[in-house]
């Protein structure tokens, strides 16, 4: 290598390490992006007259990310046409793009008003017979959403021990208690009546039979059969003494 004053030097060196290029850059910016969303901001703007004596304003869109950092997009947009239609869709187009950047639909003068506002843009990507390649065009600018935080999930029910508390003007109900665990069966007591005393209670252990009724006897008879008349001329026993 020769230096200005003729003086001879070793050559400089350089090692270049694709690894260390961030991935932003790693996309051909000269290429047309795929179609799809992207955080984009307006880089230039200016109005600019056009051949048939209109109006427009042309802006260059940078894109952000994620991917194809640094890619400029164009975008023209009429405001004044004698195709009442072309210039009536040319201010509504720009009507939506300032209310994406200002949060609102937004007049403005200078173009400079618009530049460095970060917003999404949707793309396309659409064949220019006029150049002859892939180009991309927006088709849509919208706010720059927030990223949300994301929501616990709801649990299925309340917690073991908490008991929500009563609405203001109404008394808390009772808490249901579980019931004691029996032990053995006991009968119920019988409700206080007009009964005669109880007798005594049975030792226990010992069985008392119940009483049975005395047997009785046949009633007395009140009509005899001819059988049981007994016979005068039967033998008698004979009187003592005799």
């Amino acid at each position: 290598m020769t230096y200005p004053h003729g003086q001879a030097g070793p050559a400089p060196t350089y090692h270049f390490d694709p690894n260390q290029v961030p991935d932003e850059y790693k996309e051909d910016t000269f290429a047309a992006a795929p179609p799809g969303w992207y955080t984009a901001e307006i880089c230039e703007a200016e109005w600019r007259a056009t051949k048939a004596g209109g109006m427009g304003i042309n802006l260059q869109w940078r894109i952000l990310g994620p991917r194809f950092a640094n890619k400029r997009v164009f975008h023209w947009i009429n405001v004044e046409n004698d195709n009442q239609q072309a210039q009536g869709i040319g201010r509504g187009e720009l009507l939506r793009v300032t209310a994406a950047l200002f949060g609102q639909p937004t007049g403005f003068s200078d173009p400079a008003q618009l530049c460095n506002r970060q917003v999404e843009i949707r793309i396309s990507k659409e064949h220019d017979s006029y150049q002859d390649e892939e180009v991309n065009r927006v088709k849509e600018v919208r706010a720059l959403r927030q990223q949300q935080q994301p929501v616990p999930p709801h649990p299925q029910g309340p917690p073991q021990g908490y008991q929500q508390a009563p609405p203001q003007g109404h008394p808390a109900a009772p808490a249901p208690q579980a019931p004691a665990p029996q032990q053995g069966y006991q009968q119920p007591a019988p409700a206080p009546q007009d009964q005669p005393q109880a007798q005594p209670a049975q030792q226990q252990g010992y069985y008392q039979p119940p009483q049975q009724p005395a047997p009785q006897g046949p009633p007395p008879a009140t009509h005899f059969h001819d059988d049981d008349i007994p016979f005068e001329g039967g033998p008698q026993s004979a009187p003592a003494g005799g």
